[in-house]
């Protein structure tokens, strides 16, 4: 028997050694539908823009993180998406990166989409007094509507600041979502189980379930309440910014088609009344 074989038959027997305690629920509430939707329509989801980059596949096989960063200043939303196809897109090594601006305002919504290539990319989304975005090393001006640039030479970011991977963010869902101030918990129930392997270093090797919840929501927005649920089993949660009275939520996917091709996208939403 080779010695990957040998791993695996021990996985399994661990597996199978480890009962999964974990006891699902009902959907308590089978009259709320998911999110995006809401109760009785009470609220709706509208997609305003969809910042998506297609892989060839020599990243096929690679674990890939599609990295943004946001600013709110005043009344507008500004995201930078940024990728490489390098191991570590968070570290700047002169790779090629694919960066995304997005403007959004409440007024015009997508104020502006701007997509480049760079090979002279630092991680950087700052905006000044005057609404000038400085995106990399780019600082678009906004008495040109954000349609030129200056070259930033010498950039000043905080070395602590860094970028976020939606799949990161996603590490702890509910606590994410559970934060905020108009959007509320008001009951769950277990509907599954996921399995993780524990242990290691001077830990003994073990298997551990924990529960997947579905959670209830209410929104509370516009002098209106929405109720709405999650299933963390087939959705992440979104991540929810509130532009001075509007809320957007920003969703990330990702598919591969066929052996060589697939896609990353973030996708931006208004939820209106």
């Amino acid at each position: 028997m080779g010695k990957l074989q040998t791993i695996c038959l021990a996985i399994l027997l661990l597996l199978n050694s480890c009962g999964n305690n974990v006891q699902t629920e009902k959907d308590e509430h089978p009259e709320i539908p998911d999110f995006p939707e809401f109760k009785d329509r009470v609220f709706q989801s509208k997609n305003i823009s969809t910042i998506k980059i297609t892989l060839g596949k020599t990243v096929r096989y690679k674990e890939k993180d599609y990295y943004f960063k946001y600013v709110i200043k005043d009344d507008a939303l500004y995201i930078m998406t940024f990728f490489a196809d390098t191991e570590f897109p968070e570290i700047v090594l002169n790779d090629i990166y694919t960066v995304d601006l997005i403007i959004i305002t409440n007024k015009d919504l997508v104020k502006k989409h701007i997509r480049w290539s760079d090979g002279d990319f630092d991680i950087n989304l700052s905006v000044d007094e005057d609404h000038n975005v400085t995106a990399g090393k780019r600082k678009y001006l906004i008495k040109t509507n954000y349609e030129k640039f200056d070259e930033v030479e010498e950039l000043h970011r905080d070395p602590s600041e860094t970028p976020v991977d939606f799949k990161t963010w996603q590490s702890r869902p509910q606590e994410q979502v559970e934060n905020l101030d108009y959007f509320h918990r008001f009951s769950s129930a277990i509907i599954a189980s996921d399995g993780n392997i524990t242990g290691g270093a001077n830990h003994p090797w073990g298997y551990q379930y924990s529960p997947v919840y579905l959670i209830y929501y209410e929104l509370t927005y516009k002098n209106k309440i929405g109720l709405t649920k999650i299933n963390y089993e087939r959705m992440n949660a979104p991540l929810f910014i509130k532009l001075q009275d509007e809320i957007y939520y920003i969703t990330y996917e990702e598919d591969y088609v066929g052996i060589e091709n697939g896609f990353k996208k973030y996708l931006i939403n208004k939820i209106e009344d």
